[in-house]
């Protein structure tokens, strides 16, 4: 059993990319299920985490975590929690978000949708984006897929 910042528990993988790996988890405080997003250091700065830059390095992704959790949007996933995983020696940084049971199959459905079906999702999309840009956030990780 993995325990994420003593609260967590993972239950299994969502997925994984470039900025992190997302896991299905536990919150053992609320009993609620959540995505939870451990982010990765940079191959080039692994040890970043574990130098004396460290404490400017977690002021600013708690800067930029806060500022996610911040945001309240329809169409833009809540940021719940975020910390530092103190049970590793580089105190990974992470973050929870609302669990969206069956995202990637509405995602997937899309591809294949009515054309007005598709255009809804690109209308929600650009909602959701315009917020951002009102708010001087910009995504820089949108993709196609």
């Amino acid at each position: 059993m993995t325990i994420i910042g003593r609260r967590y528990q993972l239950l299994g993988l969502l997925g994984s990319g470039g900025m992190g790996t997302v896991y299905r988890a536990l919150d053992r405080f609320s009993g609620e299920r959540v995505a939870l997003k451990q982010i990765n250091p940079p191959e080039r700065r692994q040890t970043l985490f574990d130098t004396t830059d460290s404490s400017a390095l977690r002021l600013a992704l708690a800067g930029e975590f806060r500022l996610m959790a911040s945001l309240h949007h329809p169409n833009i996933v809540r940021v719940l929690d975020y910390g530092f995983n103190q049970s590793v020696d580089n105190h990974q940084p992470f973050y929870t978000m609302d669990l969206l049971d069956g995202a990637q199959t509405l995602i997937d459905a899309g591809k294949n949708a009515p054309r007005h079906i598709q255009l809804d999702l690109i209308v929600q999309l650009l909602q959701a984006l315009a917020y951002l840009h009102r708010r001087k956030i910009v995504h820089r990780d949108l993709k196609p897929s």
